[in-house]
């Protein structure tokens, strides 16, 4: 390899490395954001804090029982769901609370009415993978 060559190697994993570095630290940034926003909502809702423990309880059920890998992971898919949704409302409830604090309107609520009527939802998405799942290990 001539100077040249080496020049721009050199300049090359130099650019990657600082490029490599900016990614970690964003994605360590991306975690970090995620953790804080999972262990707040664990701490001040109720209901996550519910739904976290019935999920840690359907994970070790569904890696326990005797069905295969996809079908756990539609178990295990299923009760995230619930979670992730539970988030989402979650998150729509203090917008809500934050622009709605003086107010007293029924579009609020309504809005608070749809966050609850999708967390249902997810539920019952759940509900069904569970039943269909554990009702076809035992009729087999």
């Amino acid at each position: 390899m001539d100077k040249a060559g080496a020049g721009v190697f050199i300049t090359s994993v130099l650019y990657n490395s600082l490029y490599m570095k900016v990614i970690i630290k964003k994605v360590t940034s991306s975690i970090r954001y995620s953790y804080l926003g999972l262990s707040k909502a664990f701490r001040l809702e109720l209901s996550f804090r519910l739904e976290v423990y019935v999920a840690v309880i359907a994970v070790i059920t569904a890696a326990l029982l005797p069905v295969t890998l996809i079908q756990k992971s539609y178990l295990i898919s299923a009760v995230l769901l619930v979670l992730l949704v539970e988030l989402m409302n979650t998150a729509i409830e203090q917008i809500v609370n934050c622009f709605g604090r003086n107010e007293r309107s029924n579009t609020y609520g309504y809005i608070k009415d749809c966050g609850s009527g999708a967390v249902f939802l997810a539920l019952c998405i759940a509900i069904i993978i569970w039943l269909a799942v554990v009702t076809d290990l035992f009729l087999i």
